[in-house]
Parts: C-alpha cells; structure tokens; sequence
C-alpha cells in the first residue's frame, strides 16, 4: 500500500520492478499485448502487479490519459475491469481501444471480411460506418482489430489476424466490463476532452507514462489508414493544436489539473522513463505537483537502470 509521505522534501525509495529488461519491456509472445507496441510501452505483468502492490486491491477501473499503444488497456483486460484512455494519435487509439474491449466474436467478423486488412478497403468500409464513438458498435470493433492488422503489415510487426484470434481465445473479456470502458482521441491536459468519461468511481486507478512533449509526431502510416482512424476516432478536441515541445512536469501538472475534477479519489502512478526531458528534476515535479494542483505527490520509487539516460521512476499521486 501507498503510504503518505511526511512534510517536507518527497521521499526517494528504490523498488524493485521491473529489475530486469524483459520485466521493463513488452513481452512478445504475451496474448494481446503482443498486437502492436511503441518504443516506451511497458509489460503488462509488471504494470499490473505495480498496481496491485502498491494500491493493494484490483482497481474498479484502469485509467491512463496518455494511453499509446495500449499496455495498461491490456492490463485493464487481465482485471476484467473497465478501461478509460485518452490518446492524442487516433491510429493508437484504435490500438488501446481493440486490447481493452475487443472479444473473439469481433475476429471471427473480421476473418470473414478479410478485405478489411487492406487500408484502402478499411477506408471504405469507415466512410460507411454510422458512428456513436460512445456506444461502439460490433462493426466499430472490427474496424480497430483491422487497423492493428493493417498497422503491423505497413510497421513490419509480427501480427496477423489468426494470431489477434487466438489471443482472444486465450484472453477473453466479459462484454459488461468492455462496454462500460472509453477510449477517446484528444489532448488529455484539456478539461474537455474529460468530459462525460464516466472515470470518477471508487477504486479507480490512473496509470500512465507522460511524454515529454506536449502531442507528439503521428506514426507513419499510410494516408488510408490514418484516414480510417481518424473517422472512427475523431479528436474530441475541436482544434488541434500543432505539436509544441512541453517538458514533462508540464505534461504532467496539465494532465492532473484537468482530472481534477473528474476523478474524486484513488491514486495516480506516473512513470518517468529513462530519457524523458525533465529539466527541473524530479524532487522539482513533485514540488510542482503540490503547488499547482489538488494532487501532492507522496514518494518517489526508483527502479533499475535501462538505459545511459538514468533509471525508471514512478511518481505515486493522491489527492490532498
């Protein structure tokens, strides 16, 4: 269990996962977490018992505002609990969105429309959906375990549609916790884009990992493709900023400030990964973290070493 940290300086106290690289990267043979992954996503099974060593009890709800390819949508599966995600890239939402909620039936649809894994055909087939981005449809599911298909034929990753349908044989999800999950496409640090996702019940837990920049540079994919995503996830943001470089406490104070008034109780676990810009040092976030927000940090946990930039940390949140 998180305890509260004494008046004064954060505490800094070492932790002792991940203690190894394969317990700091994605497992590649693990069922849907395998799908598809950035640079900087995380394990599954250390994400998931971080949670449950320091919150103590599973979450009611995982919720990660810079959500990416997914790694904490598949830790919300292995709960059985519902998923809320915001991500800036719609192709990464697609992604978040099919490893939190899609089940085995939205394969066997797809198998049977196989044409749908061409990007130009995908495209075709979005322009045609009538869309409820709140209420997704069983054809909605389809079209993002599509776009995982089609994103790892243009990325050079390992995954095929019968390896998307065997993993959800193995990794079921009960159709009442995927339909009470969210993912939205929009800029995390604006209240709005908070609006309406339901994130605020007991036992919620926020994990993510802040960039260190403000919306980062879309994946390279193919213009069909990218098109397919943004109609099935279109940036609640009505006007997209360009991308502009932010540090991470910047990221990180934006972010918590508009969760404020969503998300009443439960802890906020932030990583910092090795190479993120943060000029101001750690102790200097979390100061911030106090000074800025409703939030105050409680400890600082350090980890092991991975790369020549420094060690991961986790930033443990509650609300004052």
């Amino acid at each position: 269990m998180i305890p509260n940290a004494s008046d004064g300086l954060v505490a800094f106290h070492p932790y002792s996962r991940p203690g190894t690289l394969q317990e700091y990267l994605p497992d590649p043979t693990r069922p849907v977490e395998r799908w598809y992954n950035r640079p900087n996503s995380g394990n599954v099974t250390t994400a998931a018992e971080t949670i449950l060593n320091l919150c103590g009890d599973p979450p009611t709800a995982v919720v990660d505002p810079f959500c990416g390819a997914g790694c904490t949508a598949a830790v919300a599966r292995e709960f059985g609990t519902p998923f809320f995600g915001i991500e800036w890239d719609p192709v990464l939402a697609c992604v978040s969105h099919a490893k939190a909620t899609a089940h085995r039936h939205h394969a066997r649809l797809l198998r049977h429309t196989p044409e749908l894994t061409s990007p130009e055909r995908l495209l075709e087939f979005c322009t045609g959906l009538d869309l409820d981005h709140e209420r997704p449809t069983d054809e909605m599911h389809m079209a993002c375990l599509a776009v995982v298909v089609c994103l790892a034929g243009e990325t050079g990753a390992p995954t095929r549609l019968q390896d998307i349908e065997a993993d959800l044989e193995k990794r079921p999800i009960e159709p009442e916790s995927a339909s009470k999950g969210l993912v939205r496409c929009g800029d995390c640090t604006d209240p709005g884009t908070w609006t309406g996702i339901p994130v605020g019940m007991r036992g919620a837990v926020v994990f993510t990992s802040p960039p260190f920049y403000r919306t980062g540079l879309p994946l390279e994919v193919s213009a069909d493709l990218r098109a397919a995503a943004s109609l099935l996830f279109p940036r609640h943001t009505p006007q997209a900023p360009a991308p502009t470089k932010a540090s991470y406490a910047d990221n990180v104070i934006g972010m918590l400030r508009a969760l404020t008034r969503h998300l009443q109780s439960g802890w906020v676990l932030m990583e910092h990964e090795p190479g993120d810009a943060t000029p101001e040092g750690l102790q200097a976030v979390a100061e911030r973290i106090g000074e800025e927000t409703d939030y105050r940090a409680h400890r600082v946990l350090t980890t092991k070493t991975f790369s020549k930039a420094g060690p991961l940390s986790l930033i443990l949140c509650g609300r004052e």
